[in-house]
């Protein structure tokens, strides 16, 4: 029996193809309201003025899914005054010559660490953006001290490492929302600090 395409058949046929196409995206693993989506495309674009931190529920296996790895192997390390153990990776992103070496516990990202970033905007409108930080940290940048150079926002999982004249941004780590004894404990990646002081 042939069954003859009657307007109503037309009519379910076309919404049908039209969930296929405009509702489809809900079955992919980035969808346009996923945060984890938002912070990758951020990532990507360079884009730090408006960062808020790694959204919760953002697990490594998500990052590890987005961005290719440059090896499989992995590190070990310690983050924080409290040198807390965690393994690393280096991943790939283009537009990052010093690639994207990323921290993490279990499945849970504790830090992202870009070094040497190229910003499609002036460092000094991102610090301008940002606003006071939170902690101002001495740090060490590669054996040399820089006095009051890691400008954390804690409350913002960013912090932004410069230069000894504070004008140039040296690389820049992202991490979850905390607060600043947890941001100290636990992802702080200068290891070589002594004494850190909190400044509210």
């Amino acid at each position: 029996m042939i069954l003859h395409k009657t307007p109503w058949r037309r009519c379910i046929g076309g919404l049908v193809l039209a969930c296929l196409l405009n509702c489809g995206g809900n079955m992919t693993r980035n969808q346009p309201n996923d945060p984890c989506a938002t912070a990758w495309q951020a990532i990507k674009a360079r884009e730090f003025r408006d960062w808020h931190g790694l959204p919760e529920g953002c697990a490594y296996e998500n990052f590890d899914s987005e961005f290719s790895r440059l090896r499989d192997e992995y590190g070990q390390g310690g983050l924080g005054r409290k040198y807390v153990p965690a393994r690393y990776r280096i991943h790939l992103a283009k537009g990052y010559d010093h690639h994207l070496k990323v921290w993490f516990r279990e499945e849970t990202i504790s830090l992202i660490e870009i070094a040497y970033p190229t910003l499609p905007y002036p460092a000094g409108e991102l610090l301008r953006r940002l606003g006071a930080p939170g902690l101002e940290l001495d740090y060490h940048l590669d054996i040399m001290p820089v006095t009051k150079g890691a400008w954390v926002y804690p409350s913002r999982g960013l912090a932004l490492f410069l230069d000894a004249g504070h004008g140039a941004v040296m690389s820049i780590a992202l991490f979850h929302p905390c607060d600043p004894a947890q941001y100290l404990d636990e992802i702080h990646p200068d290891n070589q600090v002594s004494e850190l002081s909190l400044h509210e």
